[in-house]
């Protein structure tokens, strides 16, 4: 590997730095002008460490909890059975605050629940799991332990 020196390196990096302007020199620039032309393109910052977020579940909680407390897989793993459903639309003489997601529309609304109900199933499914290999564990390790108290 050659070396470029420092001459050459500051070089590519004014070079860089003056035809990609960072993002704070940017928005710097459009709150000095005030001139009524938009301001350039400049990408929010990242507010979570990961873009794609599930939604906390019980499921989750109980798959998460099971490694302390086996019998939550069982409760997690009947969660298959179970059907996620919207809660009940609010009758108009009641608080209209109360309802489930009110600045949402009914498609909107359904569909936020099925993502949630993919989330459910796929920590539900994993706590099923989880309980099959815990009970197949002990049925491997019973017989080994009842042969070796034997001898």
């Amino acid at each position: 590997m050659t070396s470029l020196g420092p001459r050459a390196r500051a070089k590519v990096v004014t070079t860089r730095a003056a035809s990609q302007p960072h993002r704070t020199q940017m928005l710097r620039l459009c709150l000095r002008t005030a001139t009524s032309k938009p301001c350039p393109s400049v990408p929010l910052p990242a507010y979570s460490r990961s873009g794609n977020k599930e939604p906390v579940t019980l499921a989750m909680y109980l798959f998460r909890f099971g490694f302390l407390f086996p019998p939550f897989w069982i409760i997690g793993a009947l969660i298959l059975t179970s059907k996620l459903q919207a809660p009940a639309e609010p009758s108009p003489e009641s608080d209209a605050e109360l309802a489930w997601l009110p600045d949402k529309t009914t498609a909107e609304r359904d569909a936020i629940v099925q993502h949630i109900r993919r989330v459910e199933v796929k920590w539900a499914k994993r706590s099923l799991i989880a309980i099959l290999v815990l009970c197949i564990l002990v049925a491997m390790i019973t017989p080994l332990a009842i042969l070796a108290s034997s001898f």
